[in-house]
């Protein structure tokens, strides 16, 4: 087996695939042969980016930081392909703008609506569907160096959450031949902080 027919027959769903380290692992998975649907809010940036990906990239739009939106579209994202979603992305996320004092209400919680939130139904919908189908797949949480460290803003916090999650999901799926794993990036230069 070869890198370009490593992830052959395999289908991924990718939220926050229309930029930064969501869109780079979705052309990593189109390039070792894998049918990607990249979920995001802006459906113009979608659709540019599902085009450079190619044949075997669609998308849907989607906020995660919206049970209702969830909902409704993660049924929509499983019947796009005729391979069933076997890999999960949870790549959605927002950072902070303001200090510790200026943080506000708003700010708050839109981090931890789309961070932890959006992260845990989005998982939820998507483990039920891979329980319920026997599809024994793969979920990845993109967490972050920040939540290493002692967290004093909501993003520090929610990747403090993320991290206590990939665990404890790890632990509840495990015994369905799914396996929950989470990577902790340092400063990368994406959109997220500006770049």
């Amino acid at each position: 087996m070869t890198s370009s027919d490593l992830l052959n027959n395999r289908v991924a769903l990718i939220t926050g695939g229309s930029s930064g380290i969501g869109f780079a692992i979705a052309q990593k998975f189109v390039e070792s042969g894998c049918k990607v649907i990249i979920a995001g809010r802006d459906e113009n940036k979608l659709q540019v980016c599902s085009e450079r990906l190619g044949v075997e990239s669609k998308y849907i739009v989607l906020d995660v930081s919206d049970f209702n939106d969830i909902r409704k579209k993660i049924p929509i994202a499983e019947e796009m392909f005729s391979d069933k979603i076997n890999i999960l992305v949870n790549c959605a996320g927002i950072g902070v703008k303001n200090s510790f004092w200026n943080i506000n209400e708003d700010e708050y919680c839109k981090i931890m609506d789309t961070n932890v939130k959006g992260l845990f139904f989005v998982s939820q919908m998507v483990s039920k569907y891979m329980v319920d189908n026997h599809i024994c797949g793969h979920i990845l949480k993109i967490s972050s160096s920040s939540g290493m460290r002692p967290a004093w803003t909501p993003y520090e916090m929610s990747k403090w959450a993320v991290n206590g999650f990939t665990k404890g999901l790890a632990d509840t799926l495990i015994p369905y031949g799914i396996v929950v794993n989470a990577i902790a990036p340092g400063p990368t230069i994406t959109p997220l902080i500006g770049k």
